[in-house]
């Protein structure tokens, strides 16, 4: 059984951008300059990347996933080269750490979703799980928990869900848990699946990364970059 209590104590830690530092391009190099102890951070593409995340409160989970979706990388290597680097950005406090508190209904409403959706998948199939949605979410509308502030929430809580409950919840599970989630509060939301090629580190050949998104108003849920996987038409046209 999962606590809800244990679960607020456990919340992650997100990790932003400071107000004391300032940061830019210079001889092809990205440098952060920390205003309050004079020193300066250079960084490679990666490292950039990493800190373009940061402009919003991410955890170190979602960090991880995200280098994962853009770079073929090994979860393990991934979550030790970022822990180095944050560590070393905060050593120069030019990253700031908060940790969001998480509302008990909607942690509740979160947590059955993605239960319910995972069962669906794993006994039914995609696609029978997207028109299981399609219902469930005309028949279980929610007419409130519609403003803005709350609507901010739901992917931060879907993420921190997924990194407490035992087992794996990758894209596609986070994914299909804030369609469901949004089309309850009849928001219009798109569900895509898409596919790259991406170069694997120490090795000449190039590998297949399959990716899950959700768009609200033309944007990633969970603050990805989608555009560089391509959409399959096919499973465009099915979605709810």
């Amino acid at each position: 059984m999962i606590d809800p209590a244990a679960i607020q104590a456990r919340r992650p830690i997100r990790f932003q951008q400071s107000k004391a530092q300032i940061s830019t391009t210079f001889d092809q190099k990205f440098i952060i300059l920390s205003l309050s102890g004079n020193e300066y951070f250079s960084l490679d593409e990666v490292g950039s990347y990493i800190w373009s995340l940061l402009s919003q409160p991410i955890s170190l989970a979602e960090l991880t996933d995200r280098l994962g979706e853009r770079y073929a990388i090994d979860p393990e290597t991934c979550h030790r080269d970022v822990s180095r680097l944050l560590t070393g950005l905060r050593s120069m406090r030019t990253v700031s750490i908060t940790r969001t508190v998480i509302s008990i209904p909607l942690l509740s409403e979160v947590l059955l979703s993605m239960l319910l959706i995972e069962l669906v998948v794993a006994t039914r199939g995609l696609a029978p799980c997207m028109h299981a949605i399609r219902a469930m979410a005309r028949v279980c509308r929610r007419t409130h928990g519609r403003s803005e502030q709350q609507l901010r929430r739901i992917p931060s809580v879907i993420v921190s869900m997924a990194q407490i409950m035992p087992g794996q919840h990758l894209c596609l599970s986070r994914s299909l848990t804030a369609l469901f989630m949004y089309r309850r509060r009849r928001l219009p939301v798109t569900f895509h699946i898409g596919a790259r090629l991406a170069n694997a580190p120490e090795s000449a050949s190039a590998v297949l990364l399959a990716h899950a998104w959700v768009e609200y108003r033309g944007q990633d849920l969970f603050g990805g970059s989608p555009r560089e996987f391509a959409p399959f038409p096919q499973l465009l046209r099915s979605a709810p």
